[in-house]
């Protein structure tokens, strides 16, 4: 018998084009290991597919909501790049009625090491349309 529980998840879409698209488990869903408490957020971008866990996302609560933060390319000599997503809150989420909105991804590249004239942090905006749903996930 596999014993089951209710979670929100909140999967996410961009509006134009495909790339990225990712999904946002407030709890991972299976077992938990040591390390990976917490959620699961699975990034889908032209860069490469990325699924990261418990401390690897960085969340803070914010007046726009909440911002899930990963890390996609370390901050080397060459700059980093991060993803945040925008999570507002979702009221009356049911297994029959999902919830629909609209939100934003924010892609930011800093520059590494380079002495030239210059900001520090380029943002790339990227709109987004997420659905908040109540599922069931195996443990």
């Amino acid at each position: 018998m596999v014993r089951q529980r209710r979670l929100g998840v909140l999967a996410l879409l961009q509006e134009e084009r495909c790339h990225p698209h990712c999904s946002c488990f407030p709890v991972a869903p299976g077992p938990l290991r040591v390390g990976q408490e917490g959620g699961e957020l699975i990034y889908h971008g032209i860069e490469s597919d990325h699924t990261f866990r418990g401390k690897e996302i960085t969340r803070l609560d914010s007046d726009l909501g909440t911002l899930l933060t990963v890390v996609l390319q370390a901050n080397g000599d060459a700059g980093g790049r991060d993803f945040t997503l925008v999570g507002p809150k979702a009221f009356g989420v049911t297994r029959q009625q999902p919830v629909t909105f609209g939100t934003l991804g924010i892609k930011t590249t800093t520059r590494g090491f380079i002495a030239t004239p210059g900001v520090g942090l380029t943002y790339d905006l990227l709109p987004l349309v997420g659905q908040a749903k109540d599922v069931i996930l195996p443990l």
